[in-house]
């Protein structure tokens, strides 16, 4: 469940909507870049993975461990003009379909989900781009890929490839989760 929330938040992380205006130009604008809507989301050609540390072969591990085994391969994302969120994220084939939903609120460019069935209720926050029907999610996960329970965890899948890297001298300057959803 942790990890599924990770992957939610990380989603959403980076938000943002253009305030209204007064003229029916800026209106239509406004409709295109609203979050309200259906987003659809496909790993194999909306997904960016940039990772920046001092060891090249931690980065090329990483994003392959990341994108075969952490990311969703499919999602979408219901944002309903009542505040109300779904969610759908489809794993590679041997992985189940995982649902989501809750509410969510989204003022001054911030936007915060509450998940149900969460087990610690906390809300997520996040901001985001929305621009000519798609939506841009920049989520900057450099404290979760800094964790030692992270680290541990690639460093137990992957030993053979990271073998000849030391954790104890790994520095990672930079982590981030380029997502673009499209209007559906």
């Amino acid at each position: 469940m942790k990890q599924i929330k990770l992957l939610l938040f990380a989603t959403l992380f980076l938000f943002t909507a253009v305030s209204c205006s007064s003229n029916d130009d800026d209106r239509n604008d406004n409709a295109n870049n609203s979050i309200v809507g259906t987003w659809e989301f496909d790993k194999s050609t909306d997904f960016t993975l940039v990772i920046k540390s001092n060891n090249e072969t931690f980065n090329s591990v990483l994003k392959e461990y990341v994108i075969a085994d952490r990311i969703f391969g499919e999602q979408s994302f219901t944002f309903n003009a009542n505040g109300s969120y779904s969610s759908v994220m489809r794993f590679a084939e041997d992985r189940e379909e995982e649902t989501g939903n809750g509410t969510y609120t989204h003022k001054d460019n911030i936007l915060t989900l509450i998940v149900e069935e969460d087990d610690d209720e906390s809300p997520e926050s996040a901001s985001a781009m929305v621009k000519d029907n798609v939506l841009t999610l920049t989520a900057d996960m450099s404290a979760e890929f800094k964790s030692e329970a992270f680290l541990s965890d690639i460093y137990y899948e992957c030993s053979e490839k990271l073998k000849d890297v030391d954790k104890n001298t790994l520095e990672i300057q930079q982590a981030a989760y380029i997502f673009k959803y499209k209007r559906k």
